[in-house]
């Protein structure tokens, strides 16, 4: 019979059996450039998938049919030689059988644990009241009154912080929030439908996180071996601070800023399930509206923040922050340098609202001068990765001269 009998009459595909001949599993009869097919080649098929079925690889399963062909399986040593390798398949597959009952259990342990995440109610977390020294107003650095608080262990929960020139800012549910914020679904960079391994492959992931590991080691211990004010804004696409907090020191005071409320809330419900030792003050504010006493902040995380224009209304994130820093404070960042002018016109192009002055403040040896404008002085800059990967969200495939990554450290002059 032809091939095409062959496949419909074993319900296996032409593709399959040509594999099948190449590998050496079928010998069917070869003349005129096509094969004929005999009934000893569809019981030989059948054998092959009964092998399958039995766990035998496909060299496994040759070796058994050669015996079958040399010797046809009548001599007792020829029996006893495949009895032995059936026994040892069935052992094998007893082992495994044992292995795939731990990994149930396991996963079943797992399953339990992330529906007992889901089902308990998480301890909400307040504002430490050791943050009030922090704060002022924004608007006249005046001093706030709190009003109208919920305090638990410490900790504001609700209430409101009023300036006598009229400034108001809300605490709920431990965060500290401004008025007329907007939704993170506004924002151009933002897809509320995918998830953080469908914009990055699994990859792309392992290699930020090497950057983020290469940022950690950039920071020097003996700067954070005392308790410090420390700051990280904008983490909405990758949150530095909460990957290491427990290798940067949980002696510090932590001010985490964000415009996004929905950002903020998903992020401080994730640190609400962990330690309750760390000292943590959440706010939804813009840059140029923190309530932060001017010169509080000793360090600044820069995980990509300043590369964010949709949280600065397009100004130079450093220079709205330096008020906050005290003198002589530190930054240790990632930040992103554009060698194509063509990669910006694309992402421009995607999103208008950017900056026209986008790509010189990126391009190389941009962002360091405006550090110095800003009144940082330069320490140290890195070399880190290309950026190779495609962003579902950036939707700008790199091709060649591609983007980087760079580490900088800065202090304040």
């Amino acid at each position: 019979m032809k091939i095409s009998e062959f496949s419909n009459k074993s319900n296996v595909s032409e593709q399959t059996i040509r594999f099948y001949i190449k590998k050496g599993l079928l010998i069917p009869l070869h003349t005129s450039y096509q094969y004929s097919f005999s009934e000893q080649d569809l019981k030989d098929l059948r054998y092959i998938q009964s092998c399958k079925r039995m766990g035998f690889s496909l060299e496994e399963t040759l070796r058994i049919l050669s015996l079958h062909r040399v010797a046809s399986l009548h001599g007792p040593k020829e029996v006893s030689y495949l009895l032995n390798i059936l026994q040892r398949k069935r052992n094998e597959l007893e082992k495994a059988q044992e292995a795939l009952k731990d990994s149930i259990q396991e996963l079943s342990r797992s399953i339990e644990e992330y529906q007992l995440k889901i089902s308990n109610p998480v301890r909400t977390s307040g504002m430490p009241l050791s943050f009030l020294d922090l704060l002022e107003c924004p608007d006249c650095h005046g001093a706030f009154t709190l009003s109208d608080a919920v305090i638990r262990n410490g900790q504001v929960l609700s209430g409101r912080l009023s300036c006598g020139c009229g400034a108001v800012f809300t605490i709920q549910d431990g965060i500290l929030y401004d008025k007329d914020l907007p939704s993170i679904l506004d924002n151009s960079f933002f897809n509320a439908h995918t998830t953080f391994l469908e914009e990055y492959d699994a990859q792309t992931v392992t290699a930020i996180k090497k950057d983020e590991q290469a940022l950690l080691a950039l920071i020097p211990k003996k700067l954070i071996a005392e308790p410090k004010v420390i700051i990280e804004t904008n983490f909405k696409r990758w949150f530095f601070t909460a990957q290491n907090i427990e290798s940067i020191g949980t002696q510090h005071r932590y001010i985490f800023a964000e415009s996004y409320p929905e950002v903020v809330a998903y992020h401080k419900s994730i640190f609400d399930s962990g330690d309750d030792r760390r000292q943590c003050l959440f706010m939804a504010c813009r840059p140029n509206r923190y309530p932060l006493r001017h010169g509080c902040v000793d360090l600044w995380i820069d995980y990509m923040d300043s590369t964010d224009f949709s949280e600065s209304n397009c100004e130079f994130l450093p220079a709205i922050l330096r008020a906050y820093m005290k003198q002589e404070a530190h930054i240790y960042g990632v930040s992103l340098v554009i060698k194509d002018p063509i990669y910006f016109e694309k992402l421009k192009q995607l999103h208008p609202e950017l900056p026209d002055n986008l790509y010189k403040l990126y391009a190389p040896g941009g962002f360091e001068e405006n550090l110095k404008k800003a009144g940082y002085q330069i320490k140290d800059t890195i070399f880190l990765r290309n950026i190779w990967e495609t962003s579902a969200q950036s939707g700008i495939s790199v091709s060649k001269n591609p983007p980087y990554r760079m580490l900088y450290s800065a202090r304040i002059k």
